[in-house]
Protein backbone atom coordinates (compact mmCIF):
# COMPACT_ATOMS: atom_id res chain seq x y z
CA UNK A 1 0.00 0.00 0.00
CA UNK A 2 1.42 3.24 -0.93
CA UNK A 3 1.84 5.90 1.60
CA UNK A 4 -0.11 8.91 0.90
CA UNK A 5 -2.17 11.48 2.89
CA UNK A 6 -5.92 10.89 2.76
CA UNK A 7 -7.85 13.28 0.47
CA UNK A 8 -4.51 13.88 -1.81
CA UNK A 9 -5.67 11.54 -4.54
CA UNK A 10 -8.94 13.54 -5.00
CA UNK A 11 -9.21 15.66 -8.22
CA UNK A 12 -8.09 19.36 -7.76
CA UNK A 13 -9.85 21.67 -9.55
CA UNK A 14 -7.41 24.61 -10.91
CA UNK A 15 -8.19 27.82 -10.18
CA UNK A 16 -9.73 31.52 -11.11
CA UNK A 17 -8.23 34.57 -11.73
CA UNK A 18 -4.23 33.30 -12.38
CA UNK A 19 -2.77 36.10 -14.45
CA UNK A 20 -0.34 34.79 -16.26
CA UNK A 21 0.92 37.87 -17.88
CA UNK A 22 2.25 38.23 -14.09
CA UNK A 23 4.30 34.78 -13.77
CA UNK A 24 5.96 35.24 -16.61
CA UNK A 25 6.89 38.86 -15.51
CA UNK A 26 8.06 37.86 -12.23
CA UNK A 27 10.13 35.06 -14.18
CA UNK A 28 11.61 37.32 -16.28
CA UNK A 29 12.46 39.53 -13.28
CA UNK A 30 15.00 36.95 -12.12
CA UNK A 31 16.24 36.30 -16.19
CA UNK A 32 14.76 32.90 -15.61
CA UNK A 33 13.88 30.40 -18.52
CA UNK A 34 10.70 28.59 -18.12
CA UNK A 35 12.65 25.46 -17.74
CA UNK A 36 14.56 27.02 -14.68
CA UNK A 37 11.89 27.92 -13.10
CA UNK A 38 10.49 24.31 -13.81
CA UNK A 39 13.53 22.85 -12.05
CA UNK A 40 13.87 25.47 -8.80
CA UNK A 41 9.85 24.74 -7.90
CA UNK A 42 9.91 21.07 -9.35
CA UNK A 43 7.34 21.37 -11.56
CA UNK A 44 7.63 19.90 -15.16
CA UNK A 45 8.67 22.00 -18.01
CA UNK A 46 5.19 21.73 -19.79
CA UNK A 47 3.34 22.67 -17.46
CA UNK A 48 5.15 26.05 -16.79
CA UNK A 49 4.40 26.36 -20.63
CA UNK A 50 0.86 25.68 -20.46
CA UNK A 51 0.04 28.39 -17.83
CA UNK A 52 2.60 31.09 -19.29
CA UNK A 53 0.60 30.09 -22.68
CA UNK A 54 -3.08 30.16 -20.83
CA UNK A 55 -3.82 27.39 -22.07
CA UNK A 56 -4.19 25.76 -18.51
CA UNK A 57 -4.38 27.83 -14.93
CA UNK A 58 -2.22 26.15 -11.94
CA UNK A 59 -4.08 24.29 -8.96
CA UNK A 60 -3.22 26.59 -5.60
CA UNK A 61 -0.32 24.43 -3.79
CA UNK A 62 1.28 24.49 -7.36
CA UNK A 63 1.73 28.26 -7.47
CA UNK A 64 2.66 28.66 -4.20
CA UNK A 65 5.62 26.94 -5.47
CA UNK A 66 6.49 28.41 -8.08
CA UNK A 67 5.51 32.28 -6.23
CA UNK A 68 7.91 31.07 -3.46
CA UNK A 69 11.09 29.97 -5.62
CA UNK A 70 10.06 33.36 -7.51
CA UNK A 71 10.40 35.37 -4.17
CA UNK A 72 6.64 36.72 -4.44
CA UNK A 73 3.29 37.00 -2.87
CA UNK A 74 0.63 34.73 -4.41
CA UNK A 75 -1.52 38.05 -4.96
CA UNK A 76 1.00 39.13 -6.98
CA UNK A 77 0.31 36.09 -9.26
CA UNK A 78 -3.91 36.62 -9.12
CA UNK A 79 -6.11 39.21 -10.40
CA UNK A 80 -8.62 40.43 -7.78
CA UNK A 81 -12.01 39.67 -8.35
CA UNK A 82 -15.08 42.26 -7.59
CA UNK A 83 -16.80 42.63 -4.82
CA UNK A 84 -13.85 41.16 -1.99
CA UNK A 85 -12.33 37.81 -1.45
CA UNK A 86 -14.46 34.65 -1.45
CA UNK A 87 -13.51 31.67 0.69
CA UNK A 88 -12.13 30.26 -2.36
CA UNK A 89 -10.06 33.48 -2.94
CA UNK A 90 -8.91 33.30 0.78
CA UNK A 91 -8.00 29.44 0.30
CA UNK A 92 -6.36 29.52 -3.15
CA UNK A 93 -4.27 32.94 -1.79
CA UNK A 94 -2.87 30.71 1.19
CA UNK A 95 -2.08 27.85 -1.32
CA UNK A 96 -3.85 25.07 -0.67
CA UNK A 97 -6.43 23.06 -2.77
CA UNK A 98 -9.92 22.21 -0.99
CA UNK A 99 -8.97 18.77 0.01
CA UNK A 100 -5.81 19.94 1.57
CA UNK A 101 -8.06 23.08 3.38
CA UNK A 102 -10.70 20.00 4.37
CA UNK A 103 -7.59 18.08 6.03
CA UNK A 104 -6.83 20.96 7.78
CA UNK A 105 -10.24 21.40 9.00
CA UNK A 106 -11.80 17.89 9.30
CA UNK A 107 -14.59 18.97 7.31
CA UNK A 108 -14.86 17.17 3.92
CA UNK A 109 -13.44 18.34 0.41
CA UNK A 110 -17.43 18.83 -0.63
CA UNK A 111 -18.57 20.66 2.34
CA UNK A 112 -15.53 23.03 1.47
CA UNK A 113 -16.59 23.44 -1.76
CA UNK A 114 -20.20 23.51 -0.70
CA UNK A 115 -19.27 26.55 1.57
CA UNK A 116 -17.20 28.55 -1.02
CA UNK A 117 -20.21 28.32 -3.19
CA UNK A 118 -22.48 29.19 -0.13
CA UNK A 119 -24.21 26.64 -1.16
CA UNK A 120 -24.63 25.28 2.87
CA UNK A 121 -24.90 27.55 6.26
CA UNK A 122 -21.47 28.83 7.44
CA UNK A 123 -21.59 27.66 11.19
CA UNK A 124 -19.71 29.55 13.85
CA UNK A 125 -18.13 26.19 14.24
CA UNK A 126 -16.79 26.28 10.78
CA UNK A 127 -15.86 29.78 10.10
CA UNK A 128 -13.65 28.97 13.56
CA UNK A 129 -12.12 25.64 11.74
CA UNK A 130 -11.42 27.49 8.67
CA UNK A 131 -9.99 30.81 10.15
CA UNK A 132 -7.62 28.75 12.20
CA UNK A 133 -6.87 26.69 8.79
CA UNK A 134 -6.21 29.81 6.82
CA UNK A 135 -4.57 32.13 9.29
CA UNK A 136 -7.43 34.31 9.20
CA UNK A 137 -9.97 35.56 11.89
CA UNK A 138 -13.31 34.83 12.02
CA UNK A 139 -14.77 37.87 10.49
CA UNK A 140 -12.89 37.97 7.91
CA UNK A 141 -13.89 34.25 7.21
CA UNK A 142 -17.50 35.67 6.93
CA UNK A 143 -16.97 38.53 5.22
CA UNK A 144 -15.42 36.26 2.56
CA UNK A 145 -18.76 33.52 2.80
CA UNK A 146 -20.85 36.87 2.34
CA UNK A 147 -19.02 37.99 -0.74
CA UNK A 148 -19.34 34.38 -2.07
CA UNK A 149 -23.37 34.72 -1.04
CA UNK A 150 -23.46 38.26 -2.67
CA UNK A 151 -21.67 37.21 -6.52
CA UNK A 152 -23.78 37.66 -9.36
CA UNK A 153 -25.50 34.37 -10.66
CA UNK A 154 -23.17 33.89 -13.94
CA UNK A 155 -19.79 33.97 -11.75
CA UNK A 156 -18.69 30.26 -10.22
Amino acid sequence: MRNRVRGESVTKRSMRGFDREALTAARERKQWSPARLAREAQIGLSTIRSWEAGTRAPEPDNLAKVAGVLGVSMDALISPRPGGPTLADRRILVGLTQPQLGLRTGLSTTSIGALERAEIRLTEERARRIAEALQLTVAEVNDAYRAARQRADDVP
